[in-house]
This record gives C-alpha cells, sequence and structure tokens, in this order.
C-alpha cells in the first residue's frame, strides 16, 4: 500500500465516504473540483483505503446511475475486494456502465473474473464486445484461438462477432506470430464468410503477410469456380437496347442544361474503366453512353437529383485500384469497388457527408439496387427522380 498523502481534503473525503457511501457521486464530484483537486484524484487512485467505501458505493443502483464513473477508481486501486461488484455491474448490459466496470476488471486482473468476461463475450455488443475480446488477449494468445474460432466459424455468431474478432486480432501483432492457425482462418473467412467480415480478413492478412506470402497461401487454396451458365444468345443485348432506349427517353423528357451528353471522350474513358473494374450493369453503361453526367436541379440543394460524371467515377477507380494494387495483388485481396453514382444529400448541400449513393462492382445485376439511400432504389427508378 502507498503512503496515505496527508491532504486535508483526502480525508475529508475518505470520511464521508466511510459515514455515508451513498454520497459518492456528490461527494466525490465537489472534493475532485476544488482546491486539492491533484491531491484527491491521486488519493482515489492509489490510497486503498478508498477501496471499501467505493466499492459499498458502487452496489447503490441510483450511484452507479449518477455517477458510473466511480467504478474507474476500483480499477486503479487494483481493488481485488470489489470483483464481485464489478462483475455484477458488468454483466448489468447497460453500455454506460459496463464499459467502464470491464475496464476497471482489466486494470485489477484477476484471472477468474477475466475468465467470465471472456464467457459472457457472445452476449456484448458494441464497447462491450471490445472490452471482452481484451480479456481473451490477456488469458493468453494461444487460449485466445481456441476460445475465438469456434465463434468465427459459428454461422449463430458470425454476423456479429467474426468482423470484431479479426480486427482485435489484426492489432495484436504477437497472438498472430505465436498462433499461425489465425492465418488459415482468416483466409477461410475471406473466401467463405460474412460479407460484413471480409474487410477484417484483410486487415488482419495485411498486416501480418507480405504481398509474396499473401500469393502463395492464397494461390494454393484458390476456390475452383462452377462454370457459369452459358448467356441466351441475344438476352444481354436485348436488355441492353431496352435499357438504352428507356434512358434516353427520360434525358430526353429533362432540360438540356440538366445532363452533358456523352462525347468521343466519354466512349475511350467507358472503356477504359470497364477494363480496370470489369462490365457495367446494362443500365449504368446505357445512361453513360448516352450522357456523361447529370444534375437537375431540385428544390433544395439536397434534393438535387445527381449522377457522377464518368471522369468523377474513372477518378475514384483509378484511386481503388492504385490504393489496392489491384494489379498485383490477389484477387481475394481487393475489395469491391463502389460505384459512385450520385454524392449523399449532406455534401450535395455543401457539407461534410457520409459515403456516396452506388453500388459494388463487379455487379451480375443489369439495373442494380443502390446502397447509401433509403429504400434501395434501382438505377433506373433513381433516374427517374429527377424530373423537368
Amino acid at each position: 500500500m502507498r503512503k496515505t498523502t496527508p491532504s486535508s481534503a483526502v480525508e475529508q473525503l475518505l470520511a464521508a465516504l466511510l459515514a455515508d457511501p451513498r454520497s459518492a457521486a456528490s461527494a466525490v464530484s465537489k472534493a475532485t473540483d476544488g482546491k486539492s483537486a491533484k491531491d484527491v484524484r491521486s488519493a482515489l487512485k492509489s490510497d486503498a483505503r478508498f477501496g471499501p467505501p467505493l466499492r459499498a458505493a458502487i452496489r447503490d443502483p441510483k450511484v452507479l446511475q449518477d455517477a458510473p464513473w466511480l467504478v474507474q477508481f476500483l480499477g486503479h486501486l487494483r481493488f481485488v475486494p470489489a470483483v464481485p461488484e464489478l462483475l455484477s455491474v458488468w454483466r448489468r448490459r447497460d453500455e454506460r456502465v459496463s464499459y467502464q466496470a470491464g475496464q476497471a476488471l482489466l486494470r485489477i486482473g484477476e484471472p477468474k473474473a477475466l475468465e467470465a468476461m471472456a464467457d459472457d463475450l457472445e452476449k456484448t455488443r458494441g464497447t462491450e464486445t471490445s472490452v471482452a475480446l481484451d480479456a481473451v488477449f490477456v488469458l493468453g494468445p494461444a487460449r485466445a484461438y481456441d476460445r475465438l474460432a469456434p465463434l468465427v466459424k459459428s454461422v449463430k455468431s458470425a454476423s456479429k462477432l467474426t468482423a470484431p474478432i479479426l480486427y482485435r486480432v489484426a492489432e495484436e501483432t504477437k497472438p498472430f506470430v505465436t498462433e499461425p492457425r489465425w492465418q488459415a482462418l482468416a483466409i477461410e473467412v475471406l473466401r467463405d464468410g460474412p460479407k460484413d467480415a471480409l474487410d477484417a480478413a484483410r486487415e488482419l492478412l495485411t498486416r501480418a503477410l507480405t504481398k509474396a506470402q499473401l500469393r502463395a497461401a492464397l494461390a494454393p487454396a484458390a476456390p475452383t469456380q462452377a462454370p457459369r451458365k452459358a448467356p441466351v444468345p441475344g438476352a444481354r443485348e436485348e436488355t441492353f437496347v431496352r435499357a438504352r432506349a428507356a434512358v434516353a427517353r427520360h434525358l430526353a423528357s429533362l432540360p438540356k442544361t440538366a445532363w452533358t451528353p456523352a462525347t468521343k471522350k466519354s466512349a475511350r474513358e467507358l472503356s477504359r474503366l470497364e477494363a480496370l473494374i470489369g462490365p457495367l450493369p446494362a443500365f449504368v453503361r446505357a445512361f453513360y453512353e448516352c450522357a456523361s453526367g447529370l444534375d437537375a436541379r431540385g428544390k433544395t440543394a439536397r434534393d438535387r437529383k445527381i449522377v457522377c460524371s464518368l471522369t468523377e467515377v474513372c477518378k475514384e477507380a483509378r484511386a481503388w485500384a492504385r490504393r489496392h494494387d489491384v494489379a498485383n495483388a490477389p484477387a481475394e485481396m481487393v475489395p469491391p469497388f463502389l460505384f459512385p453514382i450520385s454524392p449523399d444529400g449532406y455534401t450535395k448541400a455543401g457539407f461534410s457527408g457520409g459515403p456516396s449513393i452506388g453500388f459494388e462492382m463487379p455487379c451480375t445485376d443489369d439495373d442494380p439496387a443502390l446502397l447509401h439511400l433509403r429504400g434501395n432504389p434501382r438505377f433506373s427508378s433513381f433516374l427517374k427522380r429527377a424530373k423537368a
């Protein structure tokens, strides 16, 4: 135990807490705002005499509701007797207090408490999941694989845990190096895992292996794709003809100032774009054969109907290709290209916005559904919303 701080403010706070633990929230708050705040904070983090009254305080739900931060001091004190109370708070599944209790338990480091937190992993969410994963890794890298790999492979838990687990492993170089089975698991997820976990698997593999090692690891187990059904002769051509006619009719109904006709340069850009990201969906290609972009005014800036110019799309595609080294990287390591159809409403209004409205390439749908837009309308429906 460290030597007690002789500050009178510290002694007064301690006396107040021992007399009435229910006053902890107001007493600690007042003491840490006073002239001796530095001494008080230091004592709360180092003077073991504060352990019992703080332990008693967090048993009171009202105190805990008013001041969830009190549990932090029990963590700083590494006050082992408070572990049962902290576990109880951890299991409240109230992210506001559970996270604080989890961090305190990690600081204390009592093995049985860490085991209990690790066992609760599937019941957690948000920041609680991060704390539970920390507990798993504190218990040891080899055991981490044995505990977490079944959850990554589990159909039941994969939808919410696979990505957080793999991202967490990517941050831990030691567990990965000492337990090479993570590499095989990441490759397995990359090839047959939930869509929202693919970026996490790529992140893990990129941090752990060189490009040469990645090619060697992925090449031998390259999946054999089932042969695609031969397209019905003329079916795609017929779809494209219909798409082009529909797009042309709609553009003709708009003011000429709303869209820019395609040019010979547009044709060259379109060819280069498809060489980089693959064949475009019929309706999207039809649009860019007719126009190089669209900007139809709405009632407000956010209501403008914009289809990004072909030049902008090509610029985004080239940046994506450079960022992911598309020419040299194994295909599995290249994430889909988000084809930008339109900026979101905030960006159109001049504010910092979110991801573009668009669809992922490669795409086999002739009329793709648009991501990051309510209802995920088809491209043709989105285009029809632009009116004269």
